[in-house]
C-alpha cells in the first residue's frame, strides 16, 4: 500500500487475513467493487503455497517456486480466469506463471491495499465491528473493519477467532498434510554430460520418500544461469509425517540421497556438484481430504464473518484451483447480499457438517 497511507488510520470495508490464492483473489476482486479491502499476512509477499523464493549459488542469483510447482486446471471457471491472465501458460490441465508462479498472487492482488509481515493475533466483534490486533515488528497495532474475511489455513483461522468462538471446533479440527520442500542448484561443470541430461530430464519418480520433482530451468522464462542445474524436491506425504520435526540438515541429505538413488548415482558425485541448498517446511501443504469442511465457504451475513479456502470440499482435489473456487463462491455471495438480493444457497455453514 502507499507508505504515505497508514493502514491503522481508517475503517475498512473489508479486512481479509490471509494472501494465498484465496484472501488474494478474492481482496482483488472486492476492491474493484469499489471497497476499501486491506489484506495482511505475515509473510514478506503475496503466495502462500504458490510463494516463490530467490536465491543465490556464490555470485549467481536465481528464482524458485518453493511451493506448488503448477496448478492443476480442471474446473471452467478457473481456466477462464488464468486464460484471462497473460502471464500464465496453461498446457495438458496444468497451469504455470512465466517468470514465477508467486506472480499469481500477486496479479489476483490487484490494487487492494496489503500489509506485509504483520502476524494477526485476535479478532473480536463488538458494535457492528471487528477489531483485529496484530504484532507489527514487535509492536501492538489495532485496525478496524466492517467486515472480516479468513482466507489462513483453519487452524490458523480458529487461532485467531479464539476458543470462545462458535467455529472454533469446526476449525480447529480440519487438517492439512505437512510437507519438506528441498532446492538443489548443482553445478554443471562438474557433472558429466550424461548425468545433467538424465537429471534435467527427470519425470515421474518412485520413491518413498520424493512426491515430486522439479526442474526449474524447464520452466518458461526462469532466466536461470546456464551453468546451474536447479531442482526442487518435495517430500512425500507419509514421509513428512513421520519426519515432521528432523532438521533442515537432515531432510536435505535424505531427499538428496533419494534423488542419486533414482538417477542410479553415487550421491557423493550430487553432494560435489551441490552450490547451493534451501529446506522449508510447509505446515499447512495440501488439505486432508477426509478433513475437509462441508460447503464451498463460510459466511455468516449477520456478522460480517467469511471463511474461505482449500479446505472446504469445492470440485477440486487440490490446493490452488480449489482455493480459488472457494473464493469465487464466496465472492458471488458476498456481491449479492452487498446488492441486497437474497443468497442463492451458495452459502453453507460449516456448523451444520
Amino acid at each position: 500500500m502507499d507508505q504515505k497511507t497508514s493502514p491503522f488510520s481508517q475503517r475498512w470495508d473489508f479486512v481479509v487475513i490471509g494472501a494465498g490464492m484465496a484472501g488474494a483473489f478474492i481482496a482483488g476482486r472486492l476492491q474493484a467493487e469499489g471497497k476499501s479491502v486491506l489484506i495482511i499476512d505475515k509473510a514478506r509477499g503475496s503466495g502462500g503455497r504458490v510463494s516463490s523464493k530467490r536465491l543465490k549459488a556464490g555470485e549467481i542469483a536465481f528464482g524458485v517456486d518453493l511451493g506448488c510447482q503448477f496448478f492443476e486446471v480442471s474446473h471452467s471457471s478457473f481456466e477462464a480466469y488464468l486464460s484471462s491472465r497473460e502471464d500464465v501458460v496453461i498446457e495438458s490441465s496444468k497451469a504455470i506463471v512465466r517468470g514465477r508462479n508467486s506472480l499469481l498472487t500477486r496479479g489476483a492482488l490487484g490494487s487492494a491495499s496489503t500489509l506485509f509481515g504483520a502476524r494477526v493475533l485476535s479478532a473480536s466483534r463488538n458494535e457492528n465491528l471487528w477489531t483485529v490486533e496484530l504484532d507489527v515488528a514487535s509492536e501492538n497495532k489495532t485496525l478496524e473493519a466492517d467486515h472480516l474475511i479468513l482466507a489462513t489455513p483453519p487452524i490458523q483461522a480458529a487461532e485467531i477467532l479464539g476458543r470462545d468462538h462458535r467455529l472454533y471446533s469446526s476449525m480447529s479440527q480440519s487438517r492439512h498434510h505437512a510437507q519438506w520442500v528441498s532446492v538443489f542448484a548443482f553445478d554443471k561443470r562438474v557433472l558429466d554430460a550424461q548425468t545433467v541430461k538424465t537429471l534435467e530430464k527427470i519425470g515421474s519418480i518412485q520413491s518413498d520418500d520424493i512426491g515430486l520433482v522439479s526442474v526449474e530451468s524447464r520452466k518458461p522464462d526462469r532466466n536461470i544461469d546456464a551453468s546451474l542445474l536447479v531442482m526442487t524436491l518435495h517430500s512425500s506425504e507419509s514421509w513428512a509425517a513421520r519426519n515432521l520435526n528432523v532438521s533442515a540438515s537432515d531432510v536435505e541429505t535424505v531427499l538428496l540421497e533419494s534423488l542419486a538413488d533414482v538417477v542410479d548415482l553415487d550421491s557423493v558425485v550430487l553432494r560435489n556438484a551441490l552450490e547451493k541448498a534451501h529446506v522449508h517446511r510447509w505446515l499447512y501443504a495440501r488439505p486432508n481430504i477426509s478433513n475437509r469442511l462441508m460447503g464451498h465457504f463460510f459466511d455468516d451475513a449477520s456478522i460480517k464473518l467469511s471463511a474461505c479456502g482449500d479446505y472446504f470440499s469445492v470440485e477440486s482435489e487440490y490446493g490452488v484451483e480449489s482455493a480459488f473456487l472457494s473464493a469465487n463462491a464466496l465472492l458471488r455471495t458476498i456481491l449479492t447480499s452487498i446488492e441486497g438480493v437474497l443468497s442463492n444457497n451458495e452459502s453453507e455453514s460449516l456448523l451444520t457438517s
